[in-house]
């Protein structure tokens, strides 16, 4: 399956959370990583996705995260 350019949503930040979305990304899909808790709560994580290139959404979901992807 070709992921690269896919947009791709990942739902927690959790140790699973950040492990997928970093495979996801070097493989060359665009991934959105959506959590529930703010970034003050998640210490360095969010800032080394964001480092590689991963969007974040933190402090909630929004419908239209889903509908895209």
């Amino acid at each position: 399956m070709q992921i690269k350019n896919q947009h791709i949503t990942v739902v927690g930040i959790g140790k699973t959370g950040q492990a997928l979305a970093e495979f996801l990304n070097r493989r060359g899909a665009v991934v959105t990583v959506t959590d529930q808790s703010s970034e003050t709560v998640l210490g360095d994580v969010p800032g080394q996705l964001r480092k590689n290139g991963v969007h974040l959404e933190l402090g909630g979901h929004c419908p239209g995260t889903f509908e895209n992807s």
